[in-house]
């Protein structure tokens, strides 16, 4: 005896996110954080420099809710009626996945002499981009 069941829900009231938006308020973010992370040694956390940690959790944050946005049926309805717009946000987080990996790396292989910041946080919020990155 086959034990498939079926399970049917009720149909979301959730309006599809516009795409276009979404990458509206993701770029911004997403671009200043990638600034934040681009040369270790001349920006962020060292000397007092600006704050990465905060830049990040900020675009992790966008990111996070967006991912929400795009969950379930709402999500697929969204990407289908903009293809377009789902492939600018694809290349939009796949250019920041690209950032956290370069600047992961940099951590790896830099001395950190000179960094007045939190390294367990900083190593945290790599991580949270990097999972926040692959599930959109």
């Amino acid at each position: 005896m086959c034990g498939i069941v079926a399970v049917i829900a009720k149909p979301s009231d959730r309006e599809p996110p516009d795409l276009e938006v979404a990458e509206g308020r993701l770029r911004p973010v997403l671009e200043s954080a990638a600034v934040l992370m681009a040369d270790l040694h001349s920006k962020a956390g060292f000397l007092g420099g600006p704050d990465i940690i905060g830049g990040v959790e900020a675009a992790v944050r966008e990111m996070s809710a967006l991912d929400a946005e795009l969950r379930g049926p709402v999500g697929l309805r969204a990407v289908l009626a903009n293809p377009r717009g789902a492939q600018a946000i694809g290349a939009l987080v796949a250019g920041f996945e690209r950032g956290v990996e370069s600047f992961a790396a940099q951590i790896d292989d830099a001395a950190l002499g000179g960094y007045d910041g939190d390294l367990a946080a900083l190593e945290d919020i790599l991580g949270k981009a990097k999972d926040v990155t692959w599930s959109i």
